[in-house]
């Protein structure tokens, strides 16, 4: 729907996607089913950040709280798993990014200690991770359960050479700007001075 309306428009619009990980209420159990939505729509979220919370929000004050702050806010409130362990929150963020290589290890563990080993195999559709880990994984390789859908963004398919040519415009452009700045502002002084210079010799002839 969003593609087909910012074609209508003429325009060329992205959608940058906010995947939180570690979020307060979440469990090993709901990552992992995201997870294989992920897989299963052949998705491979890019930007992925674990929960950090932030003042003046509901899952703020659940993280620090430990409370279910959604229905009635009270002491009496019922618990809610909170993920704050560095292993934890590393976890959460590896079943969001469970396509790289440096992320299989920490999921396999887990996977087999949740009794889901069924999920570690070599199978395209309905295995998670592979097996076994390669111990030398050429750039630009990856393993592909099909046609791989990238969330985009506006960097999406800028290639190496244009990302280059950009910096090396944009740094010359700000070079240049500060030159020019600089300059004007060694003329504003002159002015000032020439003015200066000028009241004080007409004071003089009074």
């Amino acid at each position: 729907m969003f593609d087909k309306y910012y074609r209508e428009a003429g325009k060329q619009q992205f959608l940058i996607p906010y995947c939180i990980a570690a979020h307060p209420g979440t469990n090993d159990m709901v990552m992992l089913n995201l997870a294989l939505w992920l897989k299963r729509n052949g998705f491979r979220a890019g930007q992925v950040q674990a929960f950090l919370p932030s003042p003046m929000s509901i899952a703020n004050a659940m993280y620090h709280s430990g409370k279910e702050k959604l229905n009635e806010v009270s002491r009496t409130a019922d618990d809610m798993l909170i993920f704050k362990s560095i292993k934890q929150r590393r976890l959460n963020k590896a079943f969001l990014r469970y396509h790289e290589t440096e992320n299989w290890p920490l999921l396999r563990d887990t996977l087999n200690a949740m009794g889901r080993n069924d999920l570690i195999g070599n199978g395209k559709h309905h295995h998670l991770i592979p097996s076994i880990i390669p111990s030398y994984r050429p750039k630009g390789t990856v393993e592909s359960s099909g046609k791989i859908k990238q969330f985009k963004t506006k960097f999406t398919n800028f290639d190496n050479n244009r990302s280059e040519k950009c910096f090396g415009k944009n740094k010359a452009e700000r070079k240049k700007k500060i030159t020019k700045g600089l300059f004007k502002k060694i003329f504003l002084c002159i002015m000032l001075v020439l003015c200066w210079c000028s009241s004080v010799g007409r004071a003089a002839d009074l």
